[in-house]
């Protein structure tokens, strides 16, 4: 009878462990893609800037060279 109860407290621990390695493992990758996506958005974050930055760039240098054509 003791016998039967610690292998059914072992069983229930093992499927225990085994729900808790499957929820730790869905934990792990829903972070890896988040991680993903975090890059990704750093990117394009990094892309925009990069153009933000072109775009004042020509926008002074064709003020500059109104300013120029008026005088």
């Amino acid at each position: 009878m003791l016998y039967r109860q610690q292998t059914e407290t072992i069983t229930a621990k093992d499927r225990e462990i085994l729900s808790l390695r499957r929820q730790l493992d869905a934990s792990s990758d829903e972070l890896t893609e988040a991680g993903r996506g975090r890059e990704v958005a750093l990117r394009e974050n990094r892309r925009l800037q990069d153009d933000m930055a072109l775009m004042t760039r020509e926008n002074q240098v064709g003020s500059r060279e109104s300013v120029q054509f008026m005088h």
